[in-house]
């Protein structure tokens, strides 16, 4: 099976910049001694203005990491009690920018944002591309009808790597983890990958989108632009 990666092809100056940031503050962990936040996702949930605030707050301690938890579960329930809320997730939509007169088909205005346009958006959709979800986008101020937010829902699991990557570390109190070095760049363990065209790995490259041999082949024939497809 092949799989490739897909990475923004970086204008010289980017087509969005991120507008602001609201969410939940990271950790400080008695137990393991770390400091630390999730930055890298975010719940794209509604909430109330002004509820989380900005996510450049001080961190908090574990006790009070949980105690925020259940006080948002009260608050608003719903949705929110499936949601799995990590130290210094990103809250809400994503709220943009412009920052050029140019437009592509896909970029990344932050390591845990994938924008891309409507005529993307189609093409997953006559395609039947399987592991994303569309999330509106909020450009200077209103909801966008160009453009889209992509969550990747499809899981590639942990990647393989020489030597593996193994986990060497566990917090019992707040769940970080600590990874062993790796060597060669990642590659997809089949075994693991859930078989969605679109997927991200757990752990260290967290951050890879990956794609199918399937959309790959289809990306090919098409002329969309703003990134590069790299072999894994």
């Amino acid at each position: 099976m092949i799989f490739y990666r897909m990475i923004e092809n970086v204008l010289d100056d980017g087509m969005f910049s991120i507008a602001g940031f609201s969410g939940l503050p990271g950790i400080y962990c008695d137990i393991c001694g770390q400091i630390w936040g999730n930055s890298n996702s975010r719940l794209r949930m509604e909430y109330p203005d002004g509820y989380f605030g900005s996510r450049r707050q001080k961190p908090i301690s574990l006790d009070q990491f949980n105690d925020l938890k259940k006080q948002i579960l009260d608050d608003l329930g719903g949705e929110w009690l499936i949601q799995d809320i990590e130290p210094g997730v990103d809250v809400g939509f994503l709220s943009l920018e412009s920052a050029s007169g140019r437009s592509c088909d896909f970029t990344m205005p932050s390591s845990n944002a994938i924008v891309v346009s409507q005529r993307f958006i189609s093409f997953l959709m006559r395609s039947f591309i399987t592991g994303w979800k569309a999330h509106p986008v909020i450009i200077n101020g209103s909801i966008s009808n160009d453009f889209y937010e992509i969550e990747i829902i499809g899981n590639a699991g942990l990647a393989l790597c020489d030597p593996p990557i193994e986990i060497l570390y566990m917090c019992n109190g707040c769940g970080r983890k600590t990874y062993s070095d790796y060597g060669k760049p990642p590659t997809v363990n089949n075994n693991l990958w859930d078989g969605s065209d679109i997927s991200k790995f757990d752990g260290v490259f967290g951050g890879y989108v990956i794609i199918s041999e399937k959309l790959g082949s289809l990306l090919k024939s098409e002329s969309f632009e703003g990134f590069k497809l790299d072999k894994l």
